[in-house]
């Protein structure tokens, strides 16, 4: 399975750098299917064929590389970052601006015992895209466009550390749902990273983290977490895919309390070092929640591709 994992890993990065659609379509099952949140799904090869030609047709110069992969069992975990021109046909229905674009993104594969890619789940911020073109946003306030990886790393399954972590990792998303700020802030320390890329910038030491935190709650008090969808304990890091339930009852970033319910589908990777959390990264599609809180309209073009 590890085999056919990083075959299919090398296959994605030369189908997407090469543009070939097809190629990068050929990794996935005949009923495989794409889910993005705030997106449509692409389900069946015809479809993320189709989806993969559109993404090319809004950046015809794109350039792919993953960053690192966990592996575990039929489960496959990628970082990886995108870069592009904003020239082709224009993105999410807006005309072309010839800006740069891209950003770091997360992908959560299932795989078939054949090693074709059953369900495929993408996670990158759109919203970022969105400011990332938009001439009258400060450069302060969103992520520039990544530098592009020139090698990765993988992680496979079967650590000894890793029933700890799953522990450690388990208490701190309690404490999050019940709001135990104290068990929050205890889970860092000075050295302890951030990456939220919906966020501007990272965030370091116990200050901006309980800052982080704070401002989450205030944004949205009643948020649950649990039960996760998806975790894995994968050598030093634990892997959270779940959905964030609440109500959007406080500012979070420009936008005012709308008092609408929210519905976010994120994937967490938490990274430890002596028992405690050493870096944390989160994922989101901002467009997921500005179309809930009445920003933009739902989206009805085809989902990029993604490796996985």
């Amino acid at each position: 399975m590890v085999d056919m994992q990083n075959a299919s890993i090398k296959t994605v990065m030369d189908a997407l750098n090469a543009h070939d659609a097809a190629k990068y379509a050929s990794v996935f099952a005949a009923d495989g299917v794409e889910k993005q949140a705030g997106m449509p799904d692409s389900v069946g090869r015809d479809a993320i064929l189709a989806s993969t030609k559109h993404w090319f047709g809004m950046f015809p110069d794109t350039k792919f590389a993953i960053s690192h992969a966990w592996l575990e069992g039929n489960v496959g975990v990628s970082t990886w970052d995108w870069t592009a021109t904003d020239s082709g046909t224009g993105f999410m229905g807006a005309k072309p601006t010839g800006r740069p674009v891209g950003v770091t993104g997360i992908t959560v594969a299932f795989f078939g015992d054949d090693g074709l890619i059953k369900e495929l789940h993408i996670y990158q911020d759109f919203a970022t895209v969105m400011q990332q073109l938009d001439p009258k946003a400060k450069k302060s306030s969103f992520r520039p466009p990544p530098t592009l990886a020139t090698s990765f790393d993988t992680t496979k399954g079967g650590s000894p550390e890793e029933g700890g972590n799953l522990g450690f990792a388990k208490a701190f998303y309690q404490a999050l749902d019940d709001k135990k700020e104290k068990d929050v802030v205890g889970a860092a320390t000075e050295d302890t990273t951030a990456d939220d890329y919906e966020a501007p910038a990272s965030i370091k030491g116990l200050k901006q983290w309980k800052g982080m935190y704070r401002e989450f709650v205030t944004a949205f008090p009643d948020f649950k977490q649990l039960p996760l969808t998806n975790q894995w304990a994968i050598g030093n890091s634990v892997v959270s895919e779940g959905v964030l339930q609440g109500t959007h009852k406080g500012p979070i970033g420009p936008f005012k309390a709308t008092g609408k319910p929210v519905s976010l589908h994120f994937v967490d990777i938490l990274q430890f070092k002596a028992g405690k959390i050493a870096h944390l990264q989160t994922w989101a599609n901002g467009v997921e929640l500005l179309t809930e809180i009445g920003v933009i309209k739902p989206q009805s073009q085809p989902q990029p591709p993604a490796g996985q």
